[in-house]
């Protein structure tokens, strides 16, 4: 990503918040590393709850709590047996 003063690549920067583009996936974890993972929502309240889990496609936008640093790390895991395929992910951020 170019910048005023050049490219972004080693400068201090923050990543505030990410777009994920999933296909037909239930389940995935998301986080900075391992202690910060926090669950992505696919269910809907409405879904009933005696039928499979709907599988999402499409994008979720999450906010990316952080601070600037000159690398931008992220954990995706998955923690059930449920399908989970990551198109792209997309990361709006801030270069100091």
């Amino acid at each position: 990503v170019g910048g005023d003063r050049g490219t972004a690549q080693g400068q201090m920067k923050r990543a505030s918040s990410m777009e994920y583009h999933f296909y037909q996936t239930a389940s995935i974890k998301f986080g900075r590393d391992a202690a910060t993972l926090e669950e992505m929502i696919f269910r809907d309240p409405d879904d009933p709850t005696d039928a499979p889990i709907p599988l999402f496609t499409g994008i979720k936008h999450v906010e990316f709590p952080g601070d600037y640093d000159r690398k931008i790390d992220m954990l995706l895991q998955t923690y059930q047996p449920y399908p989970c395929t990551l198109l792209s992910i997309i990361y709006n951020g801030v270069t100091y």
